[in-house]
């Protein structure tokens, strides 16, 4: 009798073991699987950041090359700056109507889209939407002394991104901007370029990621150089993220690195074919980790 009680016994006692060590590999399984889903949906939703933000960027140069393609269509405005490259002269009626063209046209359309539209040529003339701001005295030196117009020359007739500076077009106080810039031709040959400005506020808006669990959200050029941080980022950052996507295959956009610090982190990037721009955001696992604790 005792023996069967005790065979009960054991068999009770091994059977109960028996249970719970099912039960905690069920629960340690749904638990790493649960982990696994909770990091491919992280990994996920921050790509789906850098797509959004770079279709946002996207948005904001379309808006500006529209503006600067619609301006030069103006056969008017053509017809003026022909004019004034023929000679070297420009007359009164030329002037009047470049003016019109970007003080009426250019301003009462696109005010609240853009900061400033300016049409200059290489003899020193400059015309601005804006036309109450106090121009620099020396424009026509300054016009002379542009280093991007060699690039745009370069290009000839097609949009040069221009990275944020502060506009030197004022004589005091210029707003920090980024530009749009290209090379007039009528048909063929030069006759002036026009520059699009925008807030560099405006990629404030862009970048702004309402996420705490990331750590930086960058624009940066075709070279690597910075365009806009949202957060304190030091060259050597840049530098290292800029040279990790150089490595990374084209179709794969997020990669697991290790940070300068050593610290596990999610790097993810979307480049731009429009604007030649990387869009790159930075998750430290850490931070991520915590939304799931």
């Amino acid at each position: 009798m005792n023996n069967r009680i005790s065979f009960q016994t054991k068999l009770m006692v091994n059977y109960s073991f028996f249970t719970i060590a099912l039960l905690l590999a069920l629960c340690f399984g749904f638990y790493i699987y649960n982990a696994y889903l909770f990091e491919k949906n992280s990994v996920n939703s921050l790509y789906q950041v850098v797509s959004k933000t770079s279709q946002q960027l996207d948005n904001c140069v379309n808006e500006m090359d529209k503006i600067s393609i619609q301006v030069i269509s103006d056969e008017d405005l053509m017809r003026a700056l022909t004019n004034i490259s023929l000679t070297g002269i420009a007359d009164s009626n030329d002037i009047r109507i470049l003016n019109d063209a970007l003080v009426v046209k250019v301003q009462a359309i696109y005010r609240d889209n853009i900061y400033r539209t300016s049409i200059f040529n290489s003899y020193g003339y400059y015309f601005t939407s804006r036309l109450y701001d106090e121009l620099d005295h020396n424009v026509a030196e300054k016009i002379s002394k542009l280093d991007w117009v060699r690039e745009a020359r370069k290009r000839n007739g097609s949009k040069y991104l221009l990275l944020p500076h502060v506009d030197n077009w004022v004589s005091a106080g210029g707003a920090d901007i980024f530009s749009l810039v290209r090379l007039i031709r009528n048909p063929g040959k030069e006759v002036g370029f026009i520059e699009i400005q925008q807030y560099t506020t405006k990629l404030k808006e862009i970048c702004n990621i309402n996420d705490s669990s990331i750590s930086r959200v960058m624009i940066v050029d075709q070279s690597g150089k910075l365009v806009f941080s949202k957060f304190k980022t030091t060259p050597q950052e840049i530098q290292y993220y800029t040279k990790i996507i150089q490595k990374t295959p084209p179709q794969k956009h997020t990669v697991e690195i290790k940070s300068l610090t050593g610290a596990s982190e999610i790097i993810s990037f979307q480049p731009s074919e429009y604007t030649g721009w990387k869009v790159i955001a930075v998750q430290n696992k850490k931070n991520y980790w915590r939304h799931y604790w």
